[in-house]
C-alpha cells in the first residue's frame, strides 16, 4: 500500500540526527522551498486524499532551531520523503568526586574514549555545589574520603530534588558485599571496585552517557 510504510533511522555518522522516511506521494520540487514557511499554506493531498493544516512543519523546524538544531527534507514527487531532525552534538559531563588527584586523573584517562567533559572535585561540599551549578550526566563517587565520606555524599545527592536524577557510579577499594549493598540501598546506580576499574569503568559509564 503506497504511503503505508514509515521508517525511523539514524543516518550513518550522525548520532544526533533522527530520520523519518516514507513511501508516500512525495513533495514536488517547486514546493520544497516553501514547506517550512509560516506565511504560505503548502499542504497537499496525501495517499488517501487527506489534507493537513500546513502548520506542523514550520512549527517543528522553529522548535528545533530554538534548541540549535534543524529540520530538513529530501523528497520528489512520487518518490516518498525523508525528513531529518537534527539536534546539536553535546559533550556529556562526568563529575568525578575523589580526594586523591592521582585517582581523579586515572578516571579521566579511562573516560577519554567517551569524549566526556570531566569535572573534578575533591570534597563533599564541592560535589554538591558543582552538581547543581553544572548538572552532570554521570557522577563517579569515591566512598573513602576524609571528613564527610562517600556514603553521606551519595545519600545527600539522592535525597536532594536538584540532584536525585543524576546517575552515580560508586568506586571503592572495598569489595565486601555489605559495602555494595549499602551503596545500592542509598541510591547508587552502579558499584565498581578499584581492582576492576580499568576494565569495567568505560562500559558501565557508557550506559549512562552515550
Amino acid at each position: 500500500e503506497r504511503g503505508g510504510e514509515v521508517v525511523f533511522f539514524t543516518p550513518m555518522g550522525q548520532p544526533t540526527t533522527v530520520a523519518i522516511r516514507d513511501n508516500g506521494v512525495g513533495i514536488a520540487d517547486e514546493m520544497l522551498p516553501k514547506i517550512f514557511r509560516h506565511d504560505l499554506k503548502t499542504t497537499t493531498e496525501g495517499t488517501e486524499g487527506e489534507k493537513g493544516t500546513g502548520l506542523a512543519l514550520p512549527l517543528c523546524r522553529e522548535i528545533l532551531r530554538a534548541h540549535k538544531g534543524d529540520l530538513s527534507v529530501e523528497s520528489s514527487r512520487g518518490g516518498g520523503s525523508v525528513f531529518y531532525a537534527r539536534l546539536p552534538e553535546r559533550r556529556p559531563k562526568v563529575l568525578v568526586v575523589d580526594d586523591q588527584p592521582i585517582a581523579r586523573k586515572k578516571i579521566r584517562m579511562l573516560l577519554a574514549p567517551t569524549n566526556a567533559e570531566v569535572l573534578e572535585v575533591e570534597s563533599a561540599t564541592e560535589a554538591m555545589s558543582r552538581a547543581v551549578a553544572q548538572p552532570p550526566d554521570l557522577i563517579c563517587l569515591d566512598l573513602n574520603m576524609p571528613g564527610v565520606d562517600g556514603y553521606e555524599v551519595l545519600e545527600t545527592l539522592k535525597r536532594s530534588q536538584d540532584t536525585s536524577a543524576f546517575p552515580i557510579i560508586v568506586i571503592t577499594s572495598d569489595d565486601r558485599v555489605e559495602t555494595r549493598e549499602k551503596a545500592i540501598r542509598l541510591g547508587a546506580d552502579d558499584f565498581i571496585t578499584k581492582k576492576v576499574l580499568e576494565s569495567e569503568l568505560l562500559p558501565r559509564a557508557r550506559k549512562f552517557i552515550i
